[in-house]
C-alpha cells in the first residue's frame, strides 16, 4: 500500500510488517498549507488525489478546483527520472468514447502483468473490438457497470 498526506512531503510504502519512505513531494507554492480553506483552494494550490505506483512508473492525479482543467495526470518514469504531463488524448479511447479523466483508477498485478482497473458503463465499451469475452446487450439502456482492465506495457 502507498500512503501520503497532502500536508507532508513524504510518500510511504506500507506493508503489514513495516513502513518505509518511498518518495518525496517537491517543495513549492503548489503544496497545501494547513491554513488553506480546502473547500476553495488558493489559486496556486493543487492536491494530489491519487498515486498509483507500478514497477516502472508512478502515476499521479492532481486536483485543483480553481483551474479550468480540474484534474491533471503526471507520469513519473522511475528509470529516467522524467515526469510527463499526460494530455487528454493519452487517457482517452475514441473507439468507445471512454476517458479515464473522471474515473477512479486502481492498480492490480495478475500473473506477473500490471493493469489499471477502472469501472465504466457497459455501453461505453461495446464498440471496442476484443474488449470483452462475452457479448454485451446492445440495448443496455441502464448502462450496467463493467470493470475495465488496461494492461500496462512491460
Amino acid at each position: 500500500m502507498i500512503y501520503w498526506d497532502n500536508f507532508n512531503d513524504t510518500i510511504f510504502h506500507v506493508t503489514p510488517s513495516c513502513e518505509r519512505v518511498a518518495y518525496f513531494f517537491d517543495k513549492g507554492d503548489f503544496r497545501l498549507q494547513e491554513t488553506d480553506d480546502l473547500s476553495s483552494l488558493p489559486e496556486k494550490r493543487i492536491r494530489c488525489s491519487q498515486i498509483i505506483d507500478t514497477q516502472k512508473n508512478l502515476l499521479l492525479v492532481w486536483n485543483s478546483k480553481n483551474k479550468g482543467e480540474g484534474l491533471s495526470y503526471n507520469l513519473y518514469c522511475k528509470d529516467t527520472g522524467i515526469t510527463y504531463k499526460l494530455r487528454d488524448d493519452m487517457i482517452y479511447d475514441e473507439r468507445g468514447n471512454l476517458s479515464a479523466r473522471y474515473l477512479r483508477m486502481s492498480y492490480a498485478k495478475l500473473r506477473g502483468r500490471e493493469y489499471l482497473v477502472i469501472q465504466t458503463k457497459a455501453y461505453r465499451v461495446e464498440n471496442i473490438s476484443g474488449a470483452l469475452h462475452r457479448k454485451l446487450d446492445a440495448d443496455d439502456l441502464e448502462g450496467n457497470p463493467v470493470l475495465v482492465l488496461i494492461r500496462l506495457k512491460e
